[in-house]
């Protein structure tokens, strides 16, 4: 399930969304900030999870439809991130760019994905173990993902989550990788943000030079 919370401004549409529970502040600081220089949506869904991902991506195309948004720029926390990975795959048209704080490419993998890895890495078989898994993994498919995306990791992130940036920063076609300290009134971190947006949607730099910035707010 996916919920409207917030609809303000008008303009280019920024969406924020988090889990329930989740980045509650850092999400609402931003949605704060961002109204006055663009529409800005705020969605929260239940726990992203392996059997619901794929259902919460067709509700967020849902939203895209009844409020009658044809392309929109999206900033993900946490979980959350899948969701709009798999849309820009899906619907690449609906995404202008993508901002993804403390994302991964996948959930934190347990035992038996663990085993699973071992199996593909040791065994000449690998693919018919893993093709009964339902869960949402992006990694086979980030040279895919075309538009502009922004990858955050913040003071929040565990040590999976910051080795998923360096992943994505790596895979990415057209990316930026930056650290930034969201405490405060987070106005340098919302302008970073607005910043990435200036970048082309159909951005001319295949052979993109990776860069690493530390931002703190003052």
């Amino acid at each position: 399930m996916i919920r409207l919370l917030e609809d303000n401004g008008s303009g280019r549409c920024f969406i924020v969304i988090r889990e329930a529970d989740c980045y509650q502040s850092l999400a609402g600081r931003l949605v704060s900030a961002l109204p006055a220089v663009t529409r800005t949506l705020l969605l929260e869904t239940e726990r992203v999870n392996n059997q619901n991902w794929y259902q919460l991506t067709e509700g967020l195309e849902q939203v895209l439809k009844e409020k009658k948004i044809r392309q929109a720029s999206f900033v993900a926390l946490g979980n959350t991130c899948s969701l709009v990975q798999n849309l820009s795959l899906t619907h690449p048209r609906k995404v202008r760019t993508l901002v993804l704080i403390d994302g991964a490419t996948r959930p934190a993998p347990g035992i038996y994905t663990r085993l699973i890895n071992w199996c593909e890495q040791s065994l000449p078989l690998g693919l018919p173990f893993r093709s009964h898994m339902r869960g949402f993994d992006g990694r086979p498919f980030l040279q895919r993902i075309r538009v502009p995306v922004l990858i955050v990791t913040t003071e929040r992130a565990n040590d999976f989550e910051r080795s998923e940036a360096e992943i994505m920063a790596r895979h990415l076609p057209t990316c930026w990788y930056v650290n930034l300290d969201f405490s405060g009134d987070c106005k340098q971190e919302v302008s970073t943000i607005l910043d990435f947006e200036k970048v082309p949607a159909r951005c001319p730099q295949k052979n993109r030079k990776l860069v690493h910035a530390t931002s703190t707010a003052s």
